[in-house]
């Protein structure tokens, strides 16, 4: 497919990677692998060496992928904040795992944070897909529209998986539909508001 219905690069770093050989088994040796987050699929590849004609450019090869559907994560693998695994389901209930490991920690553990955020946004998504009224109410419990740190429009988790846009409290999500302002509380509007045009 194209890399464009993958949605926004989330992240990329070089990491020495255990991948799953035929059967499922995880192979003996790691490799040296270029992954790529995007918002719907973790790509795994390697990179080629300079490019064409010696151009600065690096080229890589897919080797595999996770699509974030069937994606699963293993932080801090026996204790080691280097390593960390992420597995995928199989259509079959089988799990393939990949095991990552970096020499800075650093790295290592903002992947891990940022693929826990994506999970955590794809749960979001998915529980208020199947009971979208007691989301709405857990929601509305837990946030208030309008004040700092409620609910926005555009934040982690609460419109779709992986959707990092800030959008501010007054834009709309439908264009065809009027804007919504929200003003802090006691404030007035002193004139009749335009209406968005994005």
């Amino acid at each position: 497919g194209k890399l464009t219905a993958q949605g926004k690069l989330l992240g990329q770093d070089t990491f020495w990677v255990t991948e799953p050989e035929a059967g499922g088994l995880l192979s003996s040796r790691g490799r040296e692998r270029r992954v790529f987050l995007f918002e719907q699929i973790i790509i795994f590849s390697e990179a080629l060496g300079g490019g064409v004609r010696g151009a600065a450019q690096a080229g890589y090869v897919y080797k595999s992928s996770i699509k974030v559907s069937c994606l699963g994560l293993e932080g801090n693998l026996q204790g080691d904040p280097c390593r960390f695994a992420l597995t995928s389901r199989g259509p079959e209930g089988g799990v393939q795992r990949y095991v990552l490991q970096t020499a800075d920690p650093a790295v290592s553990q903002a992947w891990i944070k940022q693929v826990a955020q994506i999970l955590e946004s794809q749960r979001d998504f998915l529980n208020a897909l199947q009971s979208p009224i007691e989301y709405q109410r857990r929601e509305s419990q837990t946030n208030s529209l309008g004040r700092p740190g409620g609910l926005r429009v555009g934040s982690p988790g609460r419109i779709r998986p992986g959707d990092r846009a800030q959008v501010s409290t007054h834009a709309p999500i439908n264009g065809s539909l009027p804007s919504l302002l929200l003003l802090p509380k006691g404030e007035v509007a002193r004139a009749p508001l335009p209406l968005d045009t994005q």
